[in-house]
């Protein structure tokens, strides 16, 4: 290890329910297939809040909660940076001075899903936030050794989750790679393409404003925009279609249905990229009555509240319902399109705080505060 401090600043969560405290703590030591990252950028995320009240859950069951197994934890799970060390077995690919993008997930490299590309590693979780493993080895490899987030002056991380970037990449925007890659990934299995109309539901969020820009990038005709803050949304479509031809812009206490029928004709939309938030799921619902023969549904959200669909209007219309997560190298091929210039993010990034702000920061996140759609903390 070079010659620096023994010791980092890191936002932990203490104890559940309360604010992040900063900390100092050891910086973590390098073995044989690490990577030290000197944390550059680490976005918020609409599950943090989740996390840290120990509130995040697969269902609406109060009781099927999926808190650490073990505190205090650093949280931060969209992290980029720069390289300060590698072990031996990563220095083969990977070297000091390379900046990187962190994956979002913990990968164990050896299950099914690993070895497959897909994103469905049965061993791993999601970095600095609830686990839910699988295995002894899975829940050693996520929580011991890799579950600390990036929200700390530097993050340990497994070679197999670390992606290096363009220097020209801001590491700002970087630090959201992993939600653009999701919306890629949305668009891609949503056969998003030329002449299509998409509904983007949960559209002025951080994750949703990236399905407007791909929906608009895999050459969409017509992209219905839906979120519950008039204000916030109109300015989220702004960003993407300044000249107002592409957007319709559409809140949820409006009648969804009825809106979606009118743009398109009476015909209705052919992809809905749905980002439903943990306490809603009736636009959802309207969205995807609004879908058209064959259309197909891609749930991305955190929603944990049960549908009430009639199996019949599934049926009818053979409609195709699916989730997605991103693959495991779409954050580097969405920070190749940064690189490229195919991307101009830098607007998305609309907050930015130091460390020590942290829990400002995760209440304008809340609280929606001065419209943000990328809040940034920059260690």
């Amino acid at each position: 290890m070079t010659t620096r401090a023994k010791t980092m600043r890191a936002a932990r969560v203490v104890e559940f329910g309360k604010p992040l405290k900063i900390e100092q703590v050891p910086i973590p030591e390098v073995g044989e297939r690490d990577v030290l990252v000197r944390v550059k950028a680490v976005s918020l995320n609409g599950g943090d809040p989740h996390m840290i009240k120990a509130d995040l859950r697969i269902t609406r069951d109060k009781n099927d909660k999926t808190p650490m197994r073990r505190l205090p934890v650093t949280i931060g799970h969209h992290v980029s940076g720069i390289v300060e060390e590698v072990g031996p077995e990563a220095a083969r690919h990977i070297h000091a001075g390379q900046h990187v993008v962190v994956s979002s997930s913990i990968r164990c490299g050896f299950c099914a899903g690993c070895r497959s590309g897909t994103s469905g590693c049965v061993n791993g979780g999601a970095r600095g936030f609830t686990l839910r493993t699988k295995t002894e080895y899975g829940r050693w490899l996520a929580e011991d050794k890799y579950g600390d987030g990036g929200a700390a002056e530097f993050i340990r991380v497994s070679d197999l989750d670390v992606y290096p970037i363009a220097d020209s990449v801001p590491l700002d925007v970087a630090s959201k790679a992993n939600s653009m890659a999701l919306a890629y990934r949305g668009c891609m299995e949503g056969k998003v393409a030329p002449g299509k109309t998409v509904i983007v539901n949960g559209a002025s969020g951080g994750a949703g404003v990236p399905g407007l820009i791909f929906a608009k990038m895999f050459g969409a005709s017509k992209i219905v925009a839906i979120a519950r803050n008039r204000e916030r949304l109109l300015n989220c479509a702004r960003l993407v279609d300044p000249q107002g031809k592409l957007i319709h812009s559409v809140t949820v206490d409006e009648d969804i249905q009825a809106k979606v029928m009118e743009i398109t004709g009476g015909r209705g939309a052919d992809v809905l990229l749905d980002w439903s938030p943990s306490t809603n799921v009736h636009s959802f619902q309207r969205c995807l009555y609004s879908l058209a023969h064959r259309g197909r549904a891609v749930l991305m959200g955190g929603c944990t509240l049960e549908l009430d669909i009639t199996y019949r209007s599934i049926l009818a219309k053979e409609l195709r319902l699916m989730g997605a997560h991103k693959a495991p190298n779409d954050p580097a091929t969405v920070m190749q399109m940064v690189a490229d210039g195919v991307l101009n993010l830098s607007d998305l990034v609309t907050h930015r705080y130091p460390l020590e702000k942290i829990n400002e920061a995760m209440d304008v996140m809340e609280n929606g505060r001065g419209n943000p759609i990328w809040i940034v903390i920059e260690p």
